[in-house]
């Protein structure tokens, strides 16, 4: 037998989301949460797929997914006891749909205390000392958090692998002269023990890539405190080379040494993968006609983590090969830090050049500066082929740098340029007799750059989202490069030019450019912004 189910729905008047509001709390504004709620208003963009809801979005379930949002952000805020309703309204029309969160804050919860327990290398205002403000503010769980990672990244720090950090909360109680509810945190250590030193770190899995090279590239060092950052910041270098598919960091016990510390051993596991990476590809276009391409790069060569590439371009007007080297752990540059070195070396032919020429040169011969036949073949005085002229350059370049200060963001680089320009086949320009004193340019020569940035954003405004993930209000300036309102980013470039080393012509180019920002707070936090350049030349 066979049964027809029919549903039949009556789906009565649609109504257009026109309106999101919230009442009973000054925590936070609709607008500031509105990016976590599932309902959404209508949008006009709406029509267009992934811009919106053309007359909004939302249901039974997803109103209570928003309250209970809205419930959580303010249990984060203390207001453990809040209620939120939800009331859907019509508009006078009929046609908008309104809907209202209504809060019932409840009364505010406080920490009353923190008590540390389980500690026995360091005292309790030692470790209190690491902690957020908590105590006499209001009860947020983000901010406890906030509070465990910090003494566990102190005990990480100080040696103590293995301790662990938890945390619960006492009863609540009631404040008997304000009637509010109060908390006590109590922060537990757990597994404090010994402190863990490394005495040998093992590789394992490398087939192609050389031990030392792995070691190089480990911020883990033989003799020092394991620490859980040093192994994701290993970790992490080593997948950012590109030679590995899987890497493991694993410390083993290796006895106790005196000094009641304990020794590990680290294993360092290591799935290599394919290092070879060939592109190709080709097009065609009115300007350049049939053009095409080959990369490859290697990012293993010789077993060392080093990086190296050759590239090609070829089409009818323009050419270029390029090799490229990269070693990103050339020189020390700090604790446990590296500079690179990279050596790049190219060579370019390019026949666009005329309309480089038809440009910058002066107009008097109304914009043609070549000689071409009835067929457009370039030509030269005597009626005779002369072939497209042509800009071929060869260069050279190594350059590494030092950070000077981290905190200002202060670096110098240092870099190694030869480069040979030539111009050929120019006997068809009506402007050969000025070209020909610089056909042939040779420089050869260092180049030292200086770059130190503190620009900053000191206006930042944090969103009670922003406040609620991490616990705190942040940094009042925090590093900013697009938007600064203080701070001065400064760069100054010298390069010289040596015949010794090479060159036909000699000459020393210095170029500074320094900006600064700064931000008057009783013209309403107007930001006024400064530039000086200057060029220095001698030849």
């Amino acid at each position: 037998k066979k049964v027809t189910v029919k549903y039949r729905v009556n789906l009565d008047r649609q109504l257009k989301l026109t309106d999101i509001r919230l009442e009973g709390t000054s925590q936070f504004t609709i607008t500031e949460i509105k990016t976590v709620l599932e309902s959404q208003e209508a949008n006009i963009l709406g029509i267009v797929p992934l811009f919106g809801y053309g007359r909004g979005y939302t249901s039974g379930p997803l109103l209570e997914e928003d309250s209970n949002t809205i419930r959580s952000l303010l249990r984060e805020l203390g207001y453990r006891d809040a209620t939120v309703r939800v009331n859907q309204g019509v508009s006078p029309d009929g046609n908008n749909l309104i809907i209202t969160f209504v809060v019932e804050e409840g009364p505010r919860t406080i920490i009353s205390g923190v008590e540390i327990a389980g500690n026995t290398a360091f005292s309790d205002d030692v470790l209190k000392s690491h902690l957020p403000k908590l105590e006499g503010t209001y009860f947020s769980r983000a901010k406890i958090r906030n509070g465990q990672r910090k003494l566990s990244e102190f005990y990480s720090q100080a040696g103590y692998y293995d301790a662990k950090v938890d945390f619960s909360i006492d009863e609540r109680v009631t404040d008997p002269k304000t009637g509010e509810s109060l908390f006590k945190v109590v922060y537990t250590i757990n597994n404090e023990g010994q402190k863990v030193v490394i005495d040998r770190i093992l590789i394992t899995g490398n087939e192609k890539t050389k031990t030392e090279a792995i070691l190089r590239a480990l911020t883990l060092r033989p003799g020092d405190y394991l620490r859980a950052g040093d192994i994701y910041t290993s970790e992490q270098n080593l997948y950012a080379s590109d030679a590995f598919a899987r890497v493991e960091v694993k410390p083993r016990p290796a006895g106790e040494r005196p000094g009641n510390e304990r020794l590990t051993d680290v294993i360092v596991n290591v799935e290599e993968q394919a290092a070879r990476i060939l592109s190709y590809g080709g097009g065609f276009s009115t300007d350049l006609g049939a053009s095409g391409f080959v990369d490859i790069r290697h990012f293993n060569l010789l077993g060392n983590l080093w990086q190296g590439g050759a590239r090609v371009r070829m089409s009818q007007k323009q050419q270029l090969v390029q090799i490229d080297f990269l070693n990103p752990r050339f020189l020390h540059d700090g604790d446990k830090r590296f500079a690179p070195l990279t050596f790049t070396a190219q060579y370019q032919r390019d026949s666009t050049v005329t309309r480089f020429f038809r440009s910058a040169f002066d107009k008097g011969t109304f914009g043609i500066v070549q000689r071409v036949d009835a067929d457009g073949n370039p030509i030269d005085q005597f009626g005779a082929d002369a072939g497209d002229p042509t800009l071929n350059r060869l260069t050279l370049s190594a350059e590494t740098n030092r950070t000077i200060s981290r905190r200002d963001r202060s670096i110098v680089f240092f870099r190694y340029r030869f480069e040979d320009v030539r111009l050929f086949n120019i006997q068809s320009l009506l402007i050969k007799d000025l070209l020909l004193p610089d056909a042939r340019i040779r420089i050869s020569g260092f180049g030292v750059t200086f770059v130190r940035d503190t620009r900053k954003n000191c206006l930042i405004k944090y969103t009670i989202l922003d406040i609620i993930a991490r616990g705190e209000a942040g940094e009042p300036c925090r590093y900013n490069a697009s938007d600064p309102t203080d701070g001065d980013y400064l760069t100054a470039d010298y390069n010289v030019s040596i015949p010794f080393l090479g060159a036909n012509t000699g000459f020393n180019k210095f170029q500074a450019s320094y900006n600064i920002y700064r931000t008057v707070k009783f013209l309403k936090n107007t930001t006024f912004a400064g530039r000086a350049i200057i060029w220095l030349a001698g030849a």
